[in-house]
């Protein structure tokens, strides 16, 4: 078992996560965690001006060094026997994508150094280069993607290797680890993969192709950014990024599968953004699949570069990039040869690199020809296609909040309680925010039958209201006056009451003016009747007036 130390910095503190590798790849994290860069001055207290101004520079300078933190921090662990592990931002690593010509393995580390110089600004002959090479494509052409840090940038990873006190070191790019967390690669599926790791103000973002690094980058988040806002933010970024970039192959990247790597706290809110942004689904994953037992803090998502370097390493896989191992041609075993490798290199880079030159242009002179006309025929149609899209959308808006007030009025009319104990003085109805409103006003001659109206109007579209009731006394009789409020919402054709349904008392006066015409029917059969017998008469009437009332 091997003990392994991954490191990443920033202008502030030093992120660690300090692990050992077992058999078969196994990973288990020991200890993890954050460690201030700037530690706090004896002479912080003093009230001395002079010394105050003094101490700023020197305050200024620890936060930009982390050499001495991270010296600090292996003596407390105790891992001067560990690989240490260099995780460099993104932010600090040049790159530049180009195809070179064909070459053998061992001569492409030469080549790819002599044309980094001229595509790297600021390079010099003492830059470390290393490079990352894509598969041969059919028509024979490669692509490398050369990657160099700058001067002072090389001269810092340098010391922290150097006085680290760990036997063997590496230093690698942050964002590369990430590919750990993509999908395995599918023949049939020749779409990139987009991972995404947020951490404390930063995000690192990698696109992946056939689990090859294709284009990375660090954001930097505002200290104030929370949540949503935080969130929106980087699926914005994100979003900026793939529009502006190309693939190694030319065209655009055409991403298939996104993948956000941390636990369902952590990403939630980012998941929806990228979601919304992309129009993609997009997939979750967590560091606790790379751990054996406990992890810690090294279960936060901005652990994940760390904890995905550990991995790859306690699996044998060797970095995408290391500037402190690059890639470097093998070594000449005569002088002669050596002469007469530069002297072919020389001639092939000056023929194929005319030719390569010869060929590129030529490419993006036809190329951009093709996408101007193409141009101009989206932008033709845009213009076409605006009054109409326009059109679309307010019809749309409207058929969806419209109401029907026929069929409304029809619905709350037959759900009103028909009866001479209710009645209606003044109806309106009008648009409120995004539904309606109807309000009405009458008097009734009980308060249940004012709370019996309201029962039959409530319903999921009808939410009746009756702030208060106020009596009017007419002699000995009391009326009650009210005004009631009625939100609406809009629905369905078939949803809207068509017909009435009778009551329960209503059946029943019905059913007793049947009874009393047979009765009055049975004794018209039987004769005259007497004079005294005229109340029968009046009942029938009586009754078949209630029933009217009833039924009205």
């Amino acid at each position: 078992m091997s003990k392994l130390l991954a490191v990443s910095w920033n202008p502030f503190s030093l992120r660690f996560v300090y692990g050992e590798s077992g058999k078969n790849g196994v990973l288990r994290v020991i200890q993890s965690g954050e460690r201030p860069t700037a530690l706090p001055s004896a002479s912080d207290d003093s009230t001395d001006a002079s010394t105050a101004e003094d101490a700023a520079p020197a305050a200024a300078s620890a936060e930009t060094d982390p050499v001495a933190c991270l010296v600090a921090l292996v003596k407390e662990l105790k891992a001067s026997k560990a690989r240490l592990l260099l995780c460099v931002n993104r932010a600090m690593v040049d790159s530049a994508t180009f195809a070179v010509p064909p070459a053998s393995d061992a001569e492409l580390p030469a080549i790819v150094r002599n044309m980094a110089l001229r595509q790297l600004p600021g390079m010099t002959e003492d830059s470390v280069i290393d490079f990352i090479a894509f598969p041969e494509t059919d028509e024979g052409r490669r692509t490398v993607n050369a990657m160099a840090l700058a001067e002072a940038d090389q001269q810092l990873v340098q010391r922290l290797a150097t006085e680290s006190g760990c036997a063997q070191a590496s230093v690698v790019v942050v964002t590369h680890s990430l590919s750990l967390f993509a999908p395995p690669p599918d023949e049939d599926d020749s779409s990139a993969t987009l991972l995404i790791s947020k951490g404390h103000q930063s995000a690192h973002m990698l696109v992946t192709h056939r689990q090859l690094p294709v284009m990375s980058r660090s954001l930097r988040l505002a200290p104030a950014m929370k949540g949503d806002e935080e969130a929106e933010y980087i699926a914005v970024e994100v979003s900026r990024t793939l529009l502006t970039a190309e693939s190694v192959d030319g065209p655009d990247i055409e991403i298939g599968h996104v993948v956000v790597i941390g636990s369902e706290l952590e990403s939630s809110a980012l998941v929806a953004a990228l979601t919304d942004q992309l129009g993609i689904g997009v997939d979750r994953k967590s560091m606790r699949s790379l751990v054996e037992g406990e992890a810690g803090d090294a279960s936060l998502s901005a652990y994940a570069p760390l904890v995905a370097t550990l991995k790859l390493t306690a699996m044998g896989q060797p970095p995408p990039v290391d500037f402190l191992h690059p890639k470097r041609p093998p070594k000449a075993t005569q002088k002669r040869n050596r002469i007469l490798a530069t002297v072919a290199a020389a001639a092939v880079l000056i023929g194929v690199g005319w030719y390569y030159v010869h060929m590129q242009f030529a490419d993006a002179t036809a190329e951009n020809v093709v996408l101007k006309a193409r141009l101009r025929e989206l932008d033709e149609l845009v213009k076409e296609t605006r009054s109409k899209r326009n059109l679309a959308k307010v019809l749309a808006a409207w058929e969806k909040s419209r109401l029907n007030w026929l069929d409304e009025l029809r619905d709350i009319t037959i759900r009103t309680p028909s009866s001479p104990e209710l009645v209606l003085q003044q109806f309106s109805g009008a648009a409120s925010g995004s539904g309606y409103t109807v309000s009405f006003r009458g008097i009734s001659q009980s308060p249940d039958v004012i709370r019996k109206m309201e029962e039959q109007l409530r319903d999921s579209w009808h939410a009746p209201k009756t702030p208060g009731i106020r009596e009017i006394k007419d002699g000995k009789k009391s009326l009650w006056s009210f005004q009631t409020t009625m939100p609406l919402k809009s629905r369905s054709k078939d949803k809207y009451t068509s017909h009435r349904t009778a009551e329960p008392s209503e059946v029943a006066a019905a059913a007793s003016v049947k009874a009393a015409s047979k009765t009055t029917s049975k004794a018209l059969t039987k004769g005259p009747a007497p004079k005294t017998a005229k109340a029968p008469t009046g009942s029938s009437k009586s009754i078949k007036a209630t029933a009217s009332g009833g039924q009205r």
